[in-house]
């Protein structure tokens, strides 16, 4: 008995000392996890409330057929598109996405009932489909590794007929207005303008089925000469049970789909049912390891239930050698926005994946993605004489990028829209800190994007440089445009700091402290930013793309002498307006999800909490938001969820302008949280804890080396430990700001103990009837 008292003390000691020495979670992740599941205590019948999978390509909705006695499998995939030349008309027609189909489980009896679960853990759904012949036990996940879909059903003895068929959508463009005649071509010509003369559309060959031994394969060939195939087959475990498993392929330049989709099928497909469970294992490990990669929990069920869903999202969407996150995400139902829009969205998309600590195997898709498809921005470059030296991303495109500038010309004075996309990767930078990708995959595509402002802007006879009239996002167009304005002061100074850090000596740095140095103020009035130099931010406008400047550049902030004032009135006066007119016309369009969410996130950075929440909320309860979590305007928009979660990440962090800051923006409601292993720019990965409105401890493990320089509310005096015990020199700079040297992979913690404690991080407990916020209720 001494002697496993002692086992039992020095492996204590072990755990307790090891890299993670100062903190030790008590997290059952399982647990903690199940309460998060959407739950469905009957059954679906529309697409909005669908059941939802994905594993970064591939995608699928779950639900009951509203119209017809049967279960409805949607599947979707991000490779899917149209792959037309622009006579055909910009990128939501020639580069669209692609309805497949559906496939539907028709059952002996009569649907009466069921009950779902979607474990957020497991990445799979399970449930029961009861019939007035029987019952259907119905297993359903999207696989993590293949590219394969199984759907597992075990029949009572009256619903052994149960069965299933696939039945091919319209492989056509959603997006409504298409040329499809004369009159239509006229009006779509009269609308964009496209320096390409367009034609009349002509539809795609229509889809055959065909079979290769027991696969099944509906082929739909494309006019352009691509093919998408839909494969899928079926294969019994036991009497009552078997497995129905299925893929989709595209061959965007020939017709080698099928062959695609019959190697995808064979590495998917068990025909027993010991290889099938190792199978599905190996699925629900991948997404058991990835959720504990960082950690939240707060003291509102709701806001942590919504969080949670988000980050089980963004890893459906998304994989770093998959597709990039377009604007409907996978799951794109019929939608006027069958394509990436890139100046917002895009963008809106990816920061969660910074702080969730997720950006090796979810958010670095973005910077693959443009980096493999430099080409087409360059392509894109309009006049074609600056394309020796420019880039340009239209506001909409397809999944290689490529839409030219004057193909859509209502917006080809939108300038912007690369250089903000190229901060989205400039925060994957300063989050991981690694030089090649700064090297190889940002500063070549920011040096292009800057290229194409210095071939647009003016010098007057003050110095002072200037932009032309440019266009503001879904506002308007004005010379010195704040939209354009910031993202070029920005992109200068940045591409100053990288030819620094690498020692490139570029000779256009001069040019870029020009720019830096000399280019024109933020116009604003007495109501804050204003839209440009003679357009005062006056009409409803759901983008905040004239506030850039403020979130989430941060160049003008609460930091600067005399700021805060002039942030204060811009973000008064952009939700005043918006609002006004929302209350007036009760449209969307005018005060949209993200415009909740983008206050949400303007508050905190200024450290309004309560505000931050206030506007979070509005969010959460926002119309368009369906039980499923997912979020439609006119079509499926995916981004506002997203930024959902990065509104809490923004209250609980910050680490702009080289300072890590620990709950920054608490609102007075959140007296109890904790969090782990948020990541930071610097390359620190973050926990702390709040207890009774005051922060107990902060835990910083550097990745990178890079000196700490931190901001917390924690009262002096306080202590810094390393796992040794030793106490690290603390420096305070200013009331509450402290700068820690840390060398890489050395881990601190910060508290009022004079000696090394171990502190504990573990979930906040919620009531039964506070969790499952998402699926639908009785």
């Amino acid at each position: 008995m001494l002697q496993r008292f002692l086992l039992v003390c020095l492996l204590t000691l072990t755990f307790a000392f090891n890299a993670k020495a100062q903190m030790r979670d008590t997290i059952d992740w399982p647990g903690f996890m199940e309460r998060h599941d959407m739950v469905w205590h009957k059954l679906p019948t529309v697409h909005r409330d669908a059941a939802w999978f994905g594993n970064g390509q591939l995608g699928s909705y779950l639900f009951k057929d509203g119209e017809k006695n049967r279960i409805r499998l949607w599947v979707f995939s991000a490779g899917v598109e149209e792959r037309r030349g622009f006579e055909y008309g910009m990128s939501q027609y020639s580069r669209a996405r692609l309805q497949i189909g559906s496939f539907y489980l028709t059952t002996v009896g009569n649907i009466t009932g069921g009950k779902w679960r979607t474990s957020l853990y497991d990445g799979s759904l399970t449930g029961v489909i009861t019939t007035d012949k029987g019952t259907i036990d119905i297993t359903h996940f999207v696989h993590s590794d293949d590219m394969v879909m199984a759907t597992k059903i075990t029949t009572s003895d009256g619903e052994q007929g149960a069965s299933w068929h696939f039945e091919p959508d319209s492989a056509e463009p959603t997006r409504a207005a298409n040329a499809i005649d004369e009159a239509s071509l006229k009006a779509a010509t009269d609308r964009y303008k496209s320096a390409v003369p367009l034609r009349i559309w002509q539809p795609n060959p229509a889809p055959y089925e065909t079979h290769d031994g027991d696969i099944k394969m509906s082929v739909q060939p494309l006019l352009a000469g691509a093919e998408n195939t839909v494969a899928w087959t079926e294969k019994s475990l036991n009497k009552n049970t078997r497995v129905h498993y299925a893929t989709v392929m595209q061959d965007k330049s020939g017709n080698r789909s099928r062959q695609m989709a019959k190697k995808a099928l064979s590495q998917g497909v068990k025909k027993d049912s010991a290889s099938y469970q190792q199978w599905e294992k190996v699925h629900k490990n991948w997404w058991n390891a990835y959720y504990k990669r960082s950690f939240v929990t707060l003291p509102d069920a709701r806001i942590e239930n919504v969080y949670w869903t988000q980050v089980y999202k963004q890893a459906s969407l998304t994989r770093a050698d998959r597709a990039v996150i377009d604007t409907a995400g996978i799951w794109q139902t019929p939608s006027p926005w069958p394509n990436n829009t890139t100046n917002l969205n895009t963008q809106l998309s990816y920061w969660l994946a910074n702080g969730s600590n997720h950006i090796d195997d979810i958010g670095i898709s973005l910077a693959n993605r443009l980096h493999e498809n430099t080409a087409s921005l360059v392509e894109n470059v309009r006049p074609r004489e600056w394309q020796n030296d420019s880039a340009f991303l239209s506001h909409n495109n397809g999944d290689d990028f490529l839409q030219p500038r004057d193909i859509d010309r209502r917006n080809e004075w939108e300038l912007g829209n690369l250089t903000w996309t190229m901060h989205n990767i400039w925060l994957q930078y300063r989050h991981t800190m690694d030089d090649k990708l700064l090297r190889e995959k940002i500063f070549p595509l920011l040096r292009r994007s800057i290229n194409f402002y210095r071939h647009v802007m003016t010098t007057d006879d003050t110095g002072t440089i200037h932009l032309p009239v440019t266009h503001s996002p879904e506002y308007g167009s004005d010379k010195n445009a704040n939209y354009d304005l910031s993202l070029l002061k920005w992109g200068a100074a940045t591409l100053i700091k990288i030819n620094a850090l690498l020692d490139l000596n570029d000779p256009l740095v001069p040019e870029w402290q020009y720019i830096a140095k000399n280019l024109h103020a933020f116009p604003a009035d007495e109501s804050g930013f204003k839209i440009g130099e003679d357009e005062p931010f006056r009409n409803a406008h759901r983008h905040y793309s004239h506030l850039l400047m403020v979130y989430p550049l941060y160049t003008f902030n609460i930091e600067q002498e005399g700021a805060r004032a002039l942030i204060e009135k811009s973000i008064e006066t952009y939700e005043r307006v918006n609002l006004k007119a929302y209350h007036e016309t009760k449209q969307w369009g005018v005060f949209a999800g993200y415009t909740h969410t983008g206050l949400s996130s303007l508050n905190a950075a200024i450290g309004n909490g309560d505000e931050a929440l206030r506007h979070l909320k509005g969010f959460v309860d926002y119309p368009l938001v369906h039980p499923n979590s997912l979020y439609s305007e006119s079509g499926p928009v995916i981004e506002t969820p997203l930024s959902a979660a990065q509104n809490v990440l923004d209250m609980l962090i910050q680490s702009w302008g080289d300072k890590v800051r620990v709950f920054p923006a608490v609102p007075d409601a959140w007296a109890d949280i904790a969090f782990a292993n948020l990541r930071t720019e610097g390359a620190f990965l973050v926990s702390a804890k709040r207890s009774g409105g005051k922060t107990d401890f902060i835990t910083v493990e550097s990745l990178a080396g890079v000196p700490l320089s931190l901001k917390t509310d924690m009262q002096g005096p306080l202590y810094a430990h390393l796992a040794s015990g030793e106490v690290v020199p603390i420096k305070m700079v200013s009331e509450g700001l402290y700068d820690i040297a840390l060398k890489k992979g050395e881990i601190v913690t910060i508290s009022h103990s004079k000696s090394l404690k171990i502190h504990t991080i573990e979930p906040i407990q919620h009531p039964d009837d506070a969790q499952h916020w998402y699926g639908l209720k009785e």
